[in-house]
């Protein structure tokens, strides 16, 4: 448990993995209210062991043990717009099994499962994260002045590196000869 304390805590447990849940239920939304020949009929998001235990910590039906490799979460969308969540948790076995909501059954209404877990989900990632629109309006001012400042170090350089060009082929043509010998004699 200890290597998943870092990522559990409230605002940031909302922040990642309440946008990830939120984007799953989202597209379930969206599969829910298009046509069945329009939409895709599978959804697979990867992740790690971590992100694995952080999911299931938000949505509130984690066993605080830690995933093992290969172990994943299945939440399906049924045609009776249900929701089901199995986990397989053993890289050794078949088993699969049937996780359930707190204050839900095996198959639960997508509008439960939503109410159960809109606490889980951020309304606004953005504010969450402490961005507004002005920041982001900065950051791209900012992105626009260094961009600017990059091509104005690249010309810089170029005109530098023209003008050693020029002064070395100019010191050539003045180069100290010597005087040839047999003269110097003389």
């Amino acid at each position: 448990m200890d290597e998943h304390r870092i990522f559990l805590i409230g605002s940031l447990t909302l922040i990642a993995f309440g946008n990830l849940l939120k984007k799953i239920y989202e597209d379930m939304q969206i599969k829910v209210n298009t046509p069945a020949n329009l939409t895709q009929k599978i959804m697979v998001y990867s992740a790690h062991d971590s992100t694995v235990a952080a999911l299931l910590k938000t949505m509130k039906i984690f066993n605080d043990r830690t995933p093992t490799y290969s172990s994943c979460v299945m939440i399906e969308l049924h045609d009776n717009n249900t929701v089901r969540i199995l986990y397989r948790n053993d890289t050794f076995t078949d088993d699969i099994v049937t996780l359930t909501l707190p204050g839900c059954s095996e198959f639960c209404d997508i509008d439960q499962f939503h109410t159960i877990l809109n606490d889980s989900m951020p309304s606004d990632w953005r504010k969450a994260c402490g961005l507004s629109d002005a920041n982001e309006q900065n950051f791209k001012n900012n992105i626009l002045g260094y961009s600017v400042m990059a091509c104005i170090i690249f010309l810089l350089t170029l005109l530098v590196v023209t003008i050693c060009c020029i002064y070395q082929r100019q010191r050539k043509q003045y180069r100290y000869m010597e005087l040839p010998t047999d003269m110097a004699e003389s």
